[in-house]
């Protein structure tokens, strides 16, 4: 175990549980708890109404991001907004770049920030500050795999 307890092979490696998978199977619908999800190379998930490929085909959140929006008394503009496809259990911090093995997949987090909405959000319009602005919630599919939950993923901080 490194520091802080989480189980590391160096500052730059960290495993996590995928604690949870989630699939959209079309729009407008809930997200369905899955047991297993099939990752498609540069697509994102299987049967996902998301599964188009781009910047955004994998959203990510760690069971610490989660706690914490579950925790709020005021609720921001995103938080019903927002639905995690993995939910990781741990407290490592994405950034773009990094790479997460999952399974039989690989993941890379993108560029791309969750962005924020001061003007809509009740959130913001307090002051108080959110841990979703500006986060790396999102990950691409470099190589497409089976994923199941309870899986241990290797997350490997590239930068």
């Amino acid at each position: 175990m490194g520091k802080s307890g989480r189980d590391c092979n160096s500052q730059r490696e960290y495993k996590l549980r995928a604690k949870a998978l989630y699939r959209q199977p079309e729009k407008k619908q809930p997200f369905r708890s899955e047991e297993s999800l099939f990752l498609i190379k540069d697509k994102g998930i299987e049967g996902d109404v998301h599964g188009d490929g781009g910047k955004r085909q994998i959203l990510i959140f760690t069971d610490v991001q989660k706690k914490w929006m579950e925790a709020q008394d005021i609720k921001g503009f995103c938080f019903s907004k927002l639905k995690e496809n993995i939910l990781l259990e741990g407290s490592a911090v994405l950034e773009s770049g990094d790479v997460l093995k999952a399974g039989e997949a690989e993941l890379i987090v993108t560029q791309e920030k969750k962005e924020c909405y001061p003007e809509m959000c009740k959130f913001s319009k307090k002051n108080e500050k959110c841990m979703l602005a500006g986060a790396h919630l999102f990950a691409s599919v470099r190589k497409g795999g089976k994923i199941s939950r309870e899986t241990i993923c290797t997350l490997k901080k590239e930068q």
